[in-house]
């Protein structure tokens, strides 16, 4: 397994607002030096909630063009969302979300579906109130032969977000932990941690979080489905390493979590992981990336 790469790391301030590209400039033409430069414009935002910070909200677009917005109010979870069909310029009434409950993380956590309609997990089945409480409460779901189920919850949305199913998932990843693990920052069997993308088989790809037996620090691995979301199995691992890549760096080593995965136009996979732990100004473990040329694989 390839070392993934660390590079810069960066803070996320999640809002909706209408985000233009106007050009794209070359500092170099050629040659493996070349740098794009992007000049952006922001438009004014649309306020959809109240809530001043937030690391909860997130979007989610059919392959219609269809964008719903997800976010929380004073007090709850990410549990309403609006629509829009001008690229959010304009938002529709406000819905409640079906049942989404990530209390400590947001994340796209979604998967716009080419042939119709748009798979969002809602939840990572658990009910703790504070991350002190999650560490020390009994793991929520099922394990028999291998599988998990109840981890997580997805929902199947329709093309224009109207309609949606809901139903919990099953995970086949027997060298998962069965018990929580508290190993410093990480505890559970891997949850479902931020964006899918769809093969050109129509097989899904997932990014997950957690432990395996005997790991002593987080995992990143990637799970496939190949029956739009319902069940997924164990495709690879992405990345674990014990040792802490970048010691000379303040702050707590976690591993390798909350990841994220895209895929590029030239087929190659990219997915970018967390490193550190706590949250405190002046710690700076980066964040680390790593590439796959074989659809998630290795």
């Amino acid at each position: 397994m390839v070392k993934p790469k660390p590079i810069g790391r960066a803070f996320l301030f999640v809002t909706v607002m209408s985000v233009l590209v106007m050009g794209c400039i070359s500092s170099a033409v050629g040659g493996e030096d070349e740098t794009e430069i992007l000049n952006i414009a922001v438009g004014e935002p649309t306020k959809l909630s109240n809530v001043v910070y937030t690391n909860t909200a997130s979007v989610a677009v059919s392959r219609t063009g269809v964008v719903a917005a997800f976010y929380p109010k004073r007090g709850t979870g990410p549990n309403f969302y609006r629509t829009s069909t001008d690229l959010g310029k304009t938002w529709g009434k406000e819905m409640d979300a079906p049942g989404v409950d990530l209390p400590l993380a947001g994340g796209t956590q979604n998967a716009t579906l080419r042939d119709g309609g748009v798979l969002k997990s809602l939840t990572t089945g658990s009910s703790f109130k504070g991350e002190a409480e999650f560490h020390k409460s009994q793991l929520e779901g099922e394990y028999v032969d291998g599988w998990f189920k109840l981890h997580s919850t997805f929902a199947w949305f329709n093309d224009d977000f109207t309609t949606y199913e809901i139903a919990p998932v099953q995970v086949y990843m027997p060298d998962a932990v069965t018990t929580k693990r508290d190993v410093g920052g990480m505890s559970t069997w891997p949850i479902f941690s931020d964006k899918m993308i769809q093969l050109p088989s129509g097989d899904l790809l997932a990014a997950m979080q957690g432990l395996f037996k005997g790991d002593s620090k987080s995992r990143t691995i990637i799970c496939v489905s190949s029956d739009q979301g319902h069940k997924w199995r164990y495709h690879a691992t992405v990345a674990y390493d014990i040792q802490d890549l970048n010691p000379d760096l303040p702050g707590q080593y976690l591993g390798y979590c909350e990841p994220t995965i895209a895929m590029m136009s030239n087929g190659q996979m990219i997915c970018v992981m967390r490193t550190q732990y706590a949250h405190p100004p002046a710690e700076y473990k980066p964040m680390a990336v790593s590439w796959s040329d074989d659809q998630g694989k290795t």
